[in-house]
């Protein structure tokens, strides 16, 4: 249980310094949308993105891991489609400057970055 809220925080945090990094990332409402939608990504990268990784794993392999990044955008995409939490809990892409493919990819790298240098600092 310590282990999903610590991942429910570092998602929440990195969205939340995303939004700070970037002006096309909006943030509607207060802390608890943060948190909401910090548990919905935890879930959705914890269950959804191992069941692309299977299904693509020919292709991974084939990449030697090259995929990964690939693989974090495309869950990305299908928890802003599937879950909706796009709008329903306040987070929108609504002025970024790119495709939105490549605004998904700008997002889900540095969301992906920024949770694994807060892992960082705090498993020391």
């Amino acid at each position: 249980m310590k282990k999903i809220l610590q991942e429910v925080f570092i998602y929440a945090l990195a969205v939340y310094l995303t939004s700070q990094i970037f002006d096309g990332l909006v943030i509607k409402g207060g802390i608890q949308n943060l948190l909401i939608l910090g548990a919905l990504l935890a879930l959705g990268f914890k269950l959804l993105k191992p069941l692309i990784l299977t299904i693509a794993l020919p292709l991974h392999i084939l990449t030697l891991g090259l995929l990964s990044p690939i693989i974090t955008v495309l869950t990305l995409f299908m928890l802003s489609k599937f879950l909706w939490f796009v709008t329903l809990f306040g987070l929108s892409i609504p002025g970024f400057s790119a495709s939105i493919l490549l605004s998904f990819i700008i997002l889900s790298v540095t969301i992906s970055v920024i949770a694994g240098v807060i892992r960082f600092v705090f498993s020391k």
